[in-house]
């Protein structure tokens, strides 16, 4: 895939789509919420997800744009370039959602609580939803896989994005302690 800015060209590889479409699809609730997707486009869109349908590049480009764009600047920054091509990988979506994305949502003032990608551990099933305890507070969210009570999670928006280790738990939490 190219961007395209201004006549400039950046090949780019994201290596795990599905990883990357677990943190970056609750970010739709907020273009429904700044009346930019309607409801019916974003609940397609989620259901083209659950269902495992493939999102090209260009589809991805036009839905995020601006974490594209910060995905990118991490991997360069990082030297991830093989073969002529900025690779994003695990690492660097891993790394903008946990550590650099709250920067994006306070500078553009949005929905920071439910922007936030924050730490979480469930506490109780209710039917296809969860209770999780963040440190802003409990939360009912979905879950993209299956979820076991006492289960670590990092929650976005009102998604479980995956399961977590308590190290990484740990980590997030005291990250988050000096933004929130």
């Amino acid at each position: 895939m190219l961007c395209r800015q201004h006549q400039l060209r950046i090949a780019y590889e994201l290596k795990d789509k599905e990883y990357f479409l677990r943190y970056a699809m609750p970010c739709l609730i907020a273009k429904v919420m700044a009346r930019k997707l309607s409801e019916k486009e974003y609940n397609s869109l989620i259901k083209q997800f659950r269902e495992g349908k493939d999102f090209s590049q260009e589809q991805l480009w036009k839905l995020f744009e601006y974490a594209m764009r910060k995905l990118l600047v991490i991997s360069i920054e990082k030297n991830k370039i093989r073969e002529g091509k900025v690779i994003i990988d695990k690492e660097t979506v891993k790394e903008y959602f946990w550590f650099k994305h709250p920067q994006a949502v306070l500078f553009k003032n949005t929905f920071v609580e439910l922007c936030l990608v924050l730490p979480a551990k469930v506490t109780q099933k209710r039917g296809k939803k969860y209770l999780v305890e963040t440190p802003l507070g409990y939360r009912e969210i979905y879950a993209w896989e299956d979820l076991g009570i006492g289960d670590f999670v990092t929650v976005h928006y009102n998604y479980a994005c995956e399961k977590i280790a308590k190290k990484d738990y740990s980590e997030l939490k005291k990250f988050l302690d000096g933004v929130i």
